[in-house]
Parts: C-alpha cells; structure tokens; sequence
C-alpha cells in the first residue's frame, strides 16, 4: 500500500505531466528531479505579523480592513487537503478566499501576497473571474513577495496594483507541456509494451513511446492557442502592447526591471506596501491610463491582432501545415 506521501507525489506528477503549465520551469525541473516529492514541503500562510489570523478563512485582516490573502507556493486546480498540507495552493481555494473577503462587509481592501513559481493553466482563468468580481466591489492590491511567476503573475496582473519587493521576481509570461520518453531505456531492460488504443492519437505523450509528429504538432498547437490568450490578458489588464508582452519571450524581472517594463507599478515592500494602502493610494494607478491612452493611440492595430490571435482556433490545415515543417526538420 502507497504512504500519504507516495499517493500525494504521484496525484502531483499526474497534475503536472503532459498538460499546458504556466509554471517556472526551473521550478518544474526540481519537481521532476524530485520524483514529484512533497514530503519536504511545508505550508506557508498568510504573514503572521500583520493583522489577525482567520483560521477558517486562512488569511488575516488588518485593524483597518486589509485582508492579506497569500498565492504560494506551486498553483493546481484542485485538491484543497493537498494545499492545507504540502504548502500547494489550489484555485478552487482560492476562489472560495476571494469570495469570502469580497463578501466581508468588513474587509475594505485586498492585498494579495504572492510568494509562487505559477501551475497549471486548467482553472486559472476561472480564477480570474472570480478575482475580477472581487474587484468590483473593493480595490484588490498585488504584491510579489518574492515571487510572481507565469500563472502566479497571471493572477496578480489582474489587481488595480500591482508592486514588487526589491528582490522580487516576475514575468514568466509563457506556456511549458513537458514529456517523457521511457521506451529507450525499457528496450535496454528487455521490457517490451503492447498498447490497444481507438484513435491514433490516444496515447500521444504517454511514456512508453517517443512522441509522434503529429501528436508534437498538436502539442505545440496547444501550447501557441494557450500563450497567445496569457498575452493578451496581460496586455489587457496591465494596459501594454500585445507585442511588449509577447517580446518577454516569458522571460523573468526582478525588483525594479519588472517596473520597467511595465510589469510592476513600484518597488515597495510588505510593509511600505500596507502603508500605502491605508494611505489610500494603492488605487487607481494614476499613471495608466496616460500609458493605456498611448498604447491604443499608437499601436491600437497591434493591440486588435494580438486579441485576435489570443482567440484564434487551429484548424486541420494549419495543423497539417506544422506537422509538415517538424517533418523537414527531421
């Protein structure tokens, strides 16, 4: 019989492997150089020593309403007594945090600590939505303390601001799917699988065989489709151009360079950041909407064909045209 810890590694692998991940992949590497190992893991709350601790809520409020809600660690769909336990945090969780606060009469602003290398695309933008909600009603601060990475900065972006600590890392703005290939080394253990399957595709990325043209194609198709909709949500809600975020090429910021670009408002820490929110400066960010007017003045075509790829589906021809250039390559 598998520990809770074997049955907890593989429900991650299996979370992880073969799926659109918006996800650092340094981060994901040590996953999989760890056999998807949780047992180190360990929890992490809502900062301690700023405001009291609702257990049942799992984030604390100021004495003036600042409901400090933390985004750590590795980010998945579902699964919340895995999040309780092993220091991943679910989007369904979330979700239901977001609700709560927004729900809270007494809650008068929304800072979310995000300390996350990202996760998986399923259920991110459901997130989203339900962020977006919490936001009509009260302002919604992000900060990255010390880290908001691909889906992590998907979240955050979406907050009216958006700030930095001076170490802290952003961007990630990509997609990564990640396969393995076992069929060498079971030829070398003399170990030989038969596979029965109804559709030629239906095994595609699975590990007892290298991966097809066609199914790489599909992958890839899938990947594109994915990384345009990340682009154009942060173009949307950080008011940028399409192809500045596109540019990023998902490379990461630190401190002040993510503010550069355009990725952060301010470098502030945890504790300037709380000070500028009972301040009541944290929003609106005055300085947009000057950069969103310029942005749609000049490059408002630009702006048009990136919203219009993020929408686009592949088709069988230009899915066949892909597979034919991965085939001249090989």
């Amino acid at each position: 019989m598998q520990t809770d810890h074997a049955q907890a590694s593989n429900w991650l692998r299996a979370q992880l492997t073969g799926v659109p991940l918006a996800l650092l992949e340094t981060h994901l590497d040590t996953l999989e150089a760890s056999g998807f190992d949780v047992s180190a893991a360990q929890g992490f709350e809502a900062s301690r020593f700023a405001g009291e601790y609702a257990w049942q809520n799992r984030y604390t409020v100021t004495e003036d309403g600042t409901c400090v809600i933390p985004v750590h660690g590795v980010l998945v769909d579902r699964g919340g007594w895995l999040g309780s336990i092993w220091g991943l945090a679910t989007y369904e969780g979330l979700a239901e945090q977001f609700r709560r606060a927004g729900e809270d009469d007494d809650i008068k602003h929304v800072l979310l600590d995000l300390n996350s290398p990202g996760g998986t695309v399923a259920g991110l933008y459901d997130l989203v939505e339900v962020l977006k909600d919490v936001k009509e009603r009260k302002p919604v601060t992000a900060l990255a303390n010390s880290m908001a990475c691909s889906a992590a900065y998907a979240i955050g972006c979406v907050a009216d601001a958006l700030f930095v600590n001076r170490t802290g890392t952003l961007g990630s703005i990509g997609v990564i799917a990640k396969f393995a290939d076992y069929s060498a080394m079971d030829q070398r253990l003399g170990i030989k699988r038969t596979t029965i399957r109804y559709g030629a595709l239906k095994q595609a990325g699975g590990p007892d065989e290298p991966l097809s043209v066609e199914a790489q194609a599909m992958f890839q198709a899938e990947c594109d489709r994915q990384g345009e909709a990340f682009v154009a949500h942060v173009a949307d809600h950080r008011d940028l151009d399409p192809d500045v975020v596109r540019g990023t090429e998902a490379r990461c910021y630190i401190g002040q360079s993510g503010v550069e670009i355009g990725l952060a408002d301010e470098v502030l820490s945890f504790e300037e950041c709380l000070a500028r929110i009972r301040s009541k400066a944290a929003r609106p960010r005055a300085h947009q909407s000057q950069r969103g007017t310029n942005r749609m003045s000049q490059t408002g075509q630009s702006q048009g064909q990136g919203n219009q790829s993020a929408r686009m589906t592949l088709d069988d021809e230009t899915i066949g045209r892909i597979v034919q250039g991965l085939k001249a390559q090989t």
